[in-house]
């Protein structure tokens, strides 16, 4: 696809007439994705339009500086997605990582004095990039303690329902939240990786947070059809959940997969298997299913690393029809939005997360390009 003759013609179209958004630059709402899908164009084409283009794009994001500094929305997202290019193409990469440390680090203490957990809004995706960034942080252990002491007082004060905005009854309620941006998915995903890179994560933080998450298992799950929810209420209503990176039985599932392994812990790893299995008879049904967030291609990933850790040749029979999902979906939205010739959600946002940017990646991936370490931000 990538070296599609219409994928190069639209792809050109829409850097010729790029936009660099002025308020945000991470990896939900902003450039980072761009600027780091352009860096692999360039890698894997050799075309120097793709480089010329992240260079200018570069630039302009230089040039603002009332960015935040989150993961999702804010410098901590920039600085990990240029981090993931060569040195050899960003002049004093390093230095420019080394200068903003000091910033990120403050961000990162205030946000766990606030109790935030959130990985594209607090200290959860600060520790992504502390975690995955390339110079050498000497305080790290530090920096991984605090979390874990932050956890640990949201466990002992039984602290996770949050008082949020529900936009379908326009009042607040509180509300606990299983998926893997927002809720404890991330959290436990986010202590694995810590683990994963030789840290001493206690297994009574793993035992205690998936305690949490098994009292809200759905016990008829012919009429739930998934096995956990995710949202739950403060007056015990809970939501369904669909297949998907963002909530539901999927992550969950991986996130009991791979601490069943890291810890020789046999029964989580038989019952994610189970839910694994379970998930591959399961639609993803969601209107905008070319993003990473929610649609096909962070499926295709997700289940491509499952068959890597499980050498079960199942899943990664359900990546490649993910793969051939995401070909079709991308073929026939292309028609109609060239037809309709109106405002589209995808292809009108380069992020990574909700936008094409995160398509060209994954595009990347099933054409073979090894580079793929920017998957990570999936917590996979």
């Amino acid at each position: 696809m990538i070296h599609s003759s219409i994928f190069a013609k639209e792809l050109k179209n829409k850097l010729d007439n790029y936009q660099c958004n002025t308020s945000e630059c991470g990896i939900v709402i902003g450039d980072a994705g761009m600027i780091l899908s352009l860096s692999k164009l360039y890698s894997y084409t050799q075309n120097d339009y793709y480089l010329d283009k992240m260079y200018d794009i570069l630039d302009a994001v230089f040039e603002e500086e009332k960015y935040g500094l989150s993961l999702g929305y804010g410098i901590s997202g920039l600085a990990w997605s240029i981090s993931l290019i060569s040195e050899e193409l960003i002049e004093n990469r390093d230095e420019w990582l080394i200068g903003i440390h000091q910033a990120l680090e403050t961000e990162y203490g205030l946000a766990l004095e606030q109790g935030n957990l959130d990985y594209f809004k607090g200290a959860t995706g600060l520790l992504f990039y502390f975690l995955n960034c390339p110079i050498k942080i000497d305080n790290i252990n530090d920096i991984i303690e605090s979390y874990l002491k932050a956890v640990q007082e949201k466990l002992s004060e039984n602290d996770w329902f949050e008082n949020l905005y529900d936009r379908n009854t326009g009042l607040y309620r509180k509300e606990l939240n299983l998926g893997t941006p927002h809720g404890l998915t991330g959290i436990i995903l986010m202590l694995l990786t810590a683990k994963e890179k030789e840290f001493d994560v206690d297994e009574c933080i793993f035992t205690s947070l998936f305690e949490i998450m098994l009292s809200y298992e759905f016990k008829d799950r012919e009429k739930t059809y998934c096995y956990y929810p995710s949202k739950v209420y403060e007056d015990g209503s809970r939501n369904k959940s669909g297949l998907a990176w963002c909530y539901g039985d999927l992550m969950i599932a991986y996130a009991m997969l791979k601490y069943g392994i890291l810890y020789g812990n046999d029964y989580y790893t038989q019952y994610s298997k189970l839910i694994l299995q379970d998930s591959l008879s399961k639609k993803a049904l969601h209107s905008e299913n070319l993003i990473l967030c929610h649609g096909y291609p962070s499926l295709l990933l997700i289940y491509s690393k499952i068959y890597k850790i499980t050498n079960d040749s199942i899943y990664n029979k359900a990546s490649k029809q993910y793969e051939q999902q995401c070909k079709q979906a991308i073929s026939d939205s292309y028609f109609e939005y060239r037809k309709n010739r109106v405002p589209h959600y995808f292809f009108d946002k380069s992020s990574l997360l909700i936008g094409y940017s995160g398509f060209i990646l994954s595009a990347l991936f099933w054409e073979g390009y090894n580079d793929c370490d920017w998957s990570k931000c999936l917590l996979l």
